[in-house]
């Protein structure tokens, strides 16, 4: 029985031992990271370079014009081919109207160029990406 409760004095010492919160001393270093936060050290030579702004909403709406080809035809009316097949959601115009250049007449829905636009978007992101971290690297480089 002794030797029993000796040997969970033991293991409770070692783990209250072990378990001790050792805080660290971040005098010494650049930056700290807690969780999802970075902390810079306000002494650092970086942290004179970080600008930040405050956040403000905006409205935004995305609008994509593309060109098609309009054939007139002898009984005043015209062919109208989008560059793309789709589906037309909504016409802003009406049987018989007289419209001029650049006025919208429908708005159409396409997966094709649905997924030609996601992966445009896609490359230009991942473009933006690149060109910011080459930025950053070259700074990095400047100050070594």
């Amino acid at each position: 029985m002794t030797r029993k409760s000796l040997w969970y004095g033991l293991c409770m010492i070692s783990l209250l031992t072990s378990c001790s919160g050792k805080k660290e001393d971040h005098t010494g270093y650049d930056y700290r990271i807690s969780g999802d936060t970075v902390y810079v050290n306000p002494e650092n030579l970086v942290a004179s370079r970080i600008r930040t702004t405050p956040v403000s909403e905006m409205p935004y709406s995305k609008e994509i014009v593309t060109a098609g080809t309009i054939q007139p035809i002898s009984t005043q009316y015209a062919y109208i081919a989008p560059p793309f097949a789709g589906r037309v959601v909504r016409s802003y115009i009406s049987l018989g109207q007289q419209v001029a250049a650049h006025t919208p007449l429908f708005e159409i829905i396409s997966s094709e160029f649905m997924t030609a636009q996601k992966e445009f978007f896609q490359a230009q992101a991942e473009r933006e990406l690149a060109m910011k971290d080459m930025l950053r690297k070259e700074i990095f480089l400047k100050m070594e």
